[in-house]
C-alpha cells in the first residue's frame, strides 16, 4: 500500500511541477505577445498620425477649392445676369424697330 501512496505522491509532484512549468511558459508567451502587440500598436499609431496629416493637407486643399468654387459661382451668376440684360435690351430694340417699321410709333 505504501508503494501505491509513493506512486501517487510522485504523480502529484510531477503534475505540480508540470503545471508550474506550463504556467511559466504561458506567462512567457503572454509577455512575448504583449511586446508584439505593443510594437503593433506603435506602428498603428504611426499610421494614424500619417493619415491625420494627410487629412489636414486635404482639408486645406478642399478649403482653397471651396473658395475658388464660390468665386466662380459668383462670376457665373454675374455673367448670367449680364446675358439676360443683353437679351432684354436686344428684344426691346427689335420691338422698337418693328414698331417704327409698322408705323406704330
Amino acid at each position: 500500500m505504501e508503494a501505491r501512496i509513493a506512486v501517487l505522491e510522485h504523480i502529484a509532484k510531477t503534475t505540480a511541477a508540470t503545471l508550474e512549468r506550463l504556467e511559466h511558459r504561458q506567462d512567457q508567451m503572454l509577455d512575448r505577445m504583449d511586446r508584439r502587440f505593443d510594437a503593433m500598436e506603435a506602428k498603428f499609431d504611426a499610421v494614424d498620425r500619417r493619415f491625420e496629416a494627410m487629412d489636414r493637407k486635404f482639408d486645406a486643399k478642399f478649403e482653397i477649392t471651396d473658395q475658388r468654387w464660390m468665386m466662380l459661382n459668383t462670376h457665373h451668376r454675374q455673367d448670367f445676369l449680364w446675358l439676360i440684360a443683353v437679351q432684354v435690351a436686344t428684344i426691346g430694340g427689335l420691338l422698337t424697330a418693328m414698331a417704327r417699321g409698322f408705323h406704330w410709333l
